[in-house]
């Protein structure tokens, strides 16, 4: 019996198909935002970021699970982290459980003074990020005003109040829309949607707090706009596909959780501030080019627009010589 073997390419094939794809890439936005990445060197911004995040993790989880205890009983403080968990890695639902259960064993007056001393820690570590963070925006932003290094240190703490704020409001606004979808998979005997009505809401909170990021005026006078919903709309998806998809990981793979103890959630955690890092720079980058195409392409048509008024402008009358 014959087997049919697919023919292996030439180099010269290859070769071929590389000019080809090269030829449809070249000029594309996908093309332009590659070259924007290399050209704002944003993996290594990604990694600052990644890396004060985790600085930032520990005081920024103290803070709000101290709001979170004072804000009902314990029957309720419970439920609402086991509906919040679904929507971070286990490392750091456990994480979040474990400050819980620690804030509600010790007497409020200790609380105060841990709340003061994570305080003073996350304004270290989370202005260092949002410094980060504010520098590479006005990268992207091509932002042309100049401010000092007391401007620098303002905005980035002034910056942090409408983070945590987004943060909180989202919070509550996922606890509402949390009751009210299990309210409504039960009454509709369809469970099995739940989980994709969670992560959709989750999202969507995600793409309006970063279209609110991008837009904010404490980045400074952006020449380019960074903000837009098509960014914005995209790094909010892949930070939820990349959440998805480590949790999913990490659950498939506990031996090396195990295996490494707490340095295995350090690393498992820094992986998922890194690749949600990039997809916030990249959200950013991708309106930028957006809008570096647009005016490319209208400063194009502009220049065609000329040369077909001078083209077809009628020559100027010359006055005929007399002869003497």
């Amino acid at each position: 019996m014959k087997v049919d073997r697919q023919v292996l390419r030439s180099p010269s094939d290859v070769v071929e198909i590389r000019e080809k794809l090269n030829k449809r890439l070249n000029g594309s936005l996908l093309e332009d935002i590659f070259v924007g990445y290399n050209q704002y060197d944003l993996a290594n911004k990604a990694a600052a970021l990644s890396l004060y995040g985790l600085m930032s993790l520990f005081p920024i989880v103290a803070i709000l699970v101290w709001a979170t205890t004072m804000a009902g009983t314990p029957d309720e403080i419970g439920l609402w982290v086991s509906r919040f968990s679904i929507f971070l890695p286990p490392d750091f639902a456990g994480l979040l459980v474990g400050e819980i259960q620690y804030r509600m064993s010790i007497p409020n007056e200790k609380n105060v003074l841990l709340v003061i001393f994570h305080f003073s820690l996350l304004l270290f570590s989370a202005g260092s990020c949002l410094r980060s963070l504010l520098f590479c925006f006005r990268q992207m932003g091509g932002a042309d005003d100049r401010i000092g290094i007391v401007g620098i240190v303002l905005r980035s703490f002034l910056f942090m109040f409408p983070v945590l704020l987004s943060v909180f409001l989202s919070s509550l606004i996922m606890g509402l829309g949390s009751y009210v979808a299990i309210m409504l998979t039960s009454s509709l005997n369809i469970p099995w949607m739940l989980s994709p009505i969670l992560w959709s809401m989750v999202t969507i909170l995600v793409a309006v707090f970063l279209n609110g990021i991008y837009a904010s005026s404490l980045i400074g006078h952006q020449v380019v706009q960074l903000h837009g919903w098509f960014g914005s709309g995209l790094a909010a998806i892949g930070v939820t596909i990349v959440t998805i998809g480590m949790t999913k990981y990490f659950s498939m793979n506990p031996s090396t959780r195990e295996l490494s103890g707490s340095p295995g959630f350090i690393i498992n955690v820094l992986l998922w501030f890194f690749a949600c890092s990039n997809c916030v720079l990249i959200g950013a980058l991708i309106n930028v080019t957006r809008r570096k195409r647009q005016k490319r392409a209208q400063a194009n048509a502009s220049a065609r627009r000329e040369r077909l008024e001078e083209d077809t402008s009628p020559l100027p009358e010359t006055e005929p010589e007399h002869q003497t």
